[in-house]
C-alpha cells in the first residue's frame, strides 16, 4: 500500500504493521516428503534376506543382509513397524527402560527386483 492510498499518516503506518508470524496462525504445509511413513508388517525371510510387505500399490519386497536383525527387532516392537518409501527405510520401535515411548531402530532395505533373492 503506497502512502497516498494508505488511511493512516505516513508516520504513523510503521505503528499499526502486523507480521503473520505473530498472529501463531500454523501454516498449511505438507509433510517433506522425506518424513511420510507407511504402517506396515513386514515378512522376513530368513534364508535369502528378503523383507516383503504390503503398500497401497501392492506386495514389495526388499533386501537386508541381516534378516535375523530386523526379526529380532519385530519381536521387541511396541509399535507397528513404519516404512519411508523415499530413503527405504524400515523403522521398528521397540521397548526401552530409558524411554516409555520406545526406542525407534531404522534398517536401510535394498529394493528386490523379480528372482533376486536367494
Amino acid at each position: 500500500m503506497s502512502s497516498e492510498t494508505s488511511v493512516l499518516p505516513q508516520r504513523d503506518s510503521a505503528d499499526y504493521c502486523i507480521d503473520p508470524a505473530d498472529l501463531n496462525i500454523p501454516e498449511r504445509s505438507t509433510p517433506a516428503a522425506s518424513t511420510k511413513r507407511i504402517s506396515v508388517l513386514p515378512a522376513v525371510n530368513l534364508y535369502n534376506g528378503s523383507i516383503g510387505f504390503a503398500l497401497p500399490r501392492g506386495w514389495v519386497e526388499h533386501f537386508h543382509p541381516e534378516p535375523w536383525r530386523i526379526e529380532e527387532a519385530l519381536r521387541q516392537a511396541i509399535k507397528p513397524a513404519q516404512w519411508n518409501p523415499y530413503l527405504e527405510v524400515l523403522t521398528i520401535t521397540i521397548a526401552s527402560n530409558e524411554n516409555r515411548t520406545g526406542e525407534p531402530v531404522h534398517f536401510s532395505l535394498l529394493p528386490l527386483t523379480h528372482g533376486q533373492a536367494g
